[in-house]
């Protein structure tokens, strides 16, 4: 089958549209890292980055075997994760760490990019909305998101001009009523 990738803001409908779409097409959702937003406390630096980024790394292990199981893969939010650090700039120490991991699980194929990526987009009075009725979670990190919506976009804009075909960008409407 395939592996595909649900993203954009916070509250755009990210994990309800990658239930959805698993469940109709008898795949699999693979939520956000799990425990991403329990990291151990302790860890700072590249020890804290180093964490994130093995759970990125299983999920897209996760993703995998899903799709040799003949069935697609969902997963909800880039397991990469890049566009922070490419509109935040990189943690003090752990650049070189990052660009090496990355580099060095996609030449031993331990990561790698989906089939496609599906960028999920809907105005900020509705993302805020949806922010407040949803009681499942606190979204502490809503504002931060809501500010790099415009750069997360110019992100996946690049790489839909580097490998063409790549990147589909969507209303998170019209995936609610076409799924």
């Amino acid at each position: 089958m395939a592996i595909i990738c649900l993203d954009g803001p916070s509250a755009v409908g990210k994990t309800s549209n990658s239930q959805r779409v698993a469940e109709r097409m008898k795949g699999v959702a693979i939520q956000e890292a799990k425990g991403a937003r329990y990291i151990p406390e302790h860890l700072t630096g590249w020890d804290r980055t180093q964490w994130l980024l093995d759970a990125q790394a299983e999920r897209w292990s996760e993703a995998v075997e899903v799709e040799r199981s003949g069935r697609l893969a969902v997963l909800d939010n880039d397991h990469f994760k890049l566009y922070y650090d490419w509109v935040y700039g990189f943690v003090e120490g752990t650049e070189a760490g990052l660009l090496d991991f990355y580099r060095n699980r996609l030449l031993e194929q331990q990561i790698g990019y989906p089939d496609r990526y599906y960028i999920l987009d809907a105005d900020e009075a509705v993302l805020r909305s949806r922010k407040e009725s949803d009681t499942t979670r606190s979204r502490r990190g809503f504002e931060k998101h809501i500010a790099i919506i415009e750069p997360i976009q110019r992100y996946f804009k690049a790489m839909e001009v580097e490998a063409p075909g790549l990147v589909t960008f969507l209303r998170s409407d019209e995936v609610e009523s076409t799924s």
